[in-house]
Order: C-alpha cells, then structure tokens, then sequence
C-alpha cells in the first residue's frame, strides 16, 4: 500500500468493512472479534459490522456491550431470523467502505487478512473480488476430508476465480451493491455465496485469489452435521440453476461421486482414512441431490 494512499485515510473513512452474520454462536463469534483486533492493518482503515440473526444465547447482550466498549470501528446491528443472505446485506448497505471482506462467525483469519486484501486489489484493479484459502481449526477425520476435497477453496476457470466463499471474500462493495447483494430467498447457509458470485461474473467482474489471506474454519466434524451442510448446499444449487436444464443423475450423483472416489484414493492416508473419505463423500453427494430435489420441487410450487 503506497503512502500516500494510507495519508488520505482518516479514522471516519475506512477503506474495508468486515461483514458477519451470526446466529447462536457466541463462544465462536468471540473467537472472531478476537482476531479481527489483532489484525495487522491499522484500526482507523477498517471497521467491524456484525448482524445478529435473531440469536437466543445471549449473543444480542454481549454485542451491545462490545460496541458500547470498542467505540466507533465496531458497530452491530439486529434482525429477525431472516438467514444470512439478509443479515449479510444488512452489513453490506449499512457500510461506506471501498471493500467489503466477508466472513463467518466460526472462523479465525489470519492477522495480515485485510491487510492482504487490500494489498492485493489495489495491485490487481482489474478485479471485482477475491476469495482466500480456507483451512479446517481441528484435525479429525471429516475435517480433514473436507480439506481433501478443496470444497471450501475459491474454484478456478481460465484464471479466474468462479465465486468466492463468504467464509473467507473480499469484494469491492460497488461490485456487490450493483448485483443486487445476496438472494434473501436463500434464508439457509448455504448456496447464496456461489449465487452472488455466479451474478457479479455474469456482469462482467471478474474475481481473483488472494492466497496470503487465509482463514481457519470450524469444519464439520460429524456425518449428521456433513449431511446437514451439503443438503443445504443441495436446496442453494436449486435455487442458483433455476431455470436451466440440470441432470440430477449425472451432474449431481455420478460425476460428484467419481471424482470423490478418485479424491479418496489420492488424499486418503492409509485404508481407514480412504474407505471413510469414500463414505463422507457418498453422504454428501446424496445429502446434495435430496436438497436439490427438495428444493426444485418447491421452485415449481412456487412457479404454479
């Protein structure tokens, strides 16, 4: 970051807002706050807005002592339980900043996080957004399968980023405002950050990778919360292929499945870690085309 950049800044102009939903997940979000004040990049160059989601344990309390005692880098807002498409947005217009980074209330980023950000767009004008690396906290085995599949990691095409996964993204917010923000008609985790993304390409953006920004995710860590995640992602996937022609039996169950097989093969250290992996993977695939299914069924109802 050139100097003369840092001099025009002052602490009411923050070049970069931080956006979190949050929904019961205090211990967690503490976490967050606590990486987000050791964070490298000065104080007055960036600022915190968490959304809470209607939370019921205490986290509404605990947010307006926070702001009360962080002054004005740190301010929160409350909503109905709405989803994290809206709370996100909510973050998103409330803010002035250049740049709005996204993350989520189970992570951790790393203490440069902004300051990479902001070092790499403003090196790469030609981008709209950049998305990080995502690492699991913990090291058990569904974890580490999570890792292994790179699911969390911005995906390439022609090298550029396809979309940017709200754990760990950083958007110009005029990019982001000009697509409308995220679709409140996904109210689930799950599917809305590849739909925004998916819009703002179409536009015309285009997205990068930032790799010395990274973030530590809590990952999920049973086959019930797998299942839950993916069949989330199922229903968003629906909602993001709404209107074009998707074969569930190919594009959903074979072609996710063979390349989980030959993923398992590679990745998995030793028997044990390969035949889980393959387990992981054909509960999540299944998990994906039952909320796909769900989902579309739904989307005709609706068209009806």
């Amino acid at each position: 970051m050139s100097s003369s950049r840092r001099q025009t800044i002052t602490p009411s102009q923050p070049r970069i807002t931080v956006v979190v939903a949050t929904y019961n997940r205090l211990q967690l979000l503490k976490q967050l706050l606590g990486a987000l004040e050791k964070q490298s990049l000065d104080r007055p160059h960036f600022e915190v807005i968490v959304t809470d989601d209607g939370s019921t344990d205490g986290t509404t309390d605990f947010l307006s002592d926070y702001e009360r005692m962080n002054g004005p880098w740190f301010r929160f807002f409350s909503q109905q339980n709405d989803g994290p498409a809206a709370a996100r947005n909510k973050g998103l217009y409330e803010s002035s900043a250049e740049f709005i980074a996204f993350t989520d209330d189970d992570c951790v980023p790393s203490a440069n996080w902004l300051e990479s950000y902001l070092q790499f767009l403003d090196q790469h004008s030609e981008l709209s957004g950049a998305g990080g690396p995502i690492y699991g906290k913990s090291n058990n085995v569904v974890s580490r399968y999570i890792d292994a599949t790179r699911i969390m990691q911005p995906t390439t095409q022609n090298g550029s980023a396809r979309y940017l996964i709200t754990a760990n993204a950083c958007y110009r917010r005029a990019a982001v405002v000009e697509a409308g923000g995220f679709n409140t008609a996904i109210k689930w985790p799950g599917g809305e950050d590849p739909e925004l993304g998916q819009r703002i390409t179409q536009a015309g953006h285009r997205l990068g990778v930032c790799e010395s920004a990274k973030v530590l995710h809590e990952h999920r860590d049973s086959v019930s919360s797998l299942w839950t995640s993916f069949f989330s992602y199922g229903k968003g996937s629906a909602i993001q292929r709404q209107g074009k022609r998707t074969s569930v039996l190919m594009d959903m169950m074979i072609k996710p499945l063979y390349r989980n097989y030959r993923m398992a093969l590679r990745q998995g250290r030793g028997l044990f870690e390969r035949m889980a992996f393959a387990f992981f993977g054909t509960v999540a695939t299944v998990a994906l085309c039952v909320g796909f299914m769900v989902q579309k069924r739904k989307n005709r109802r609706n068209v009806a």
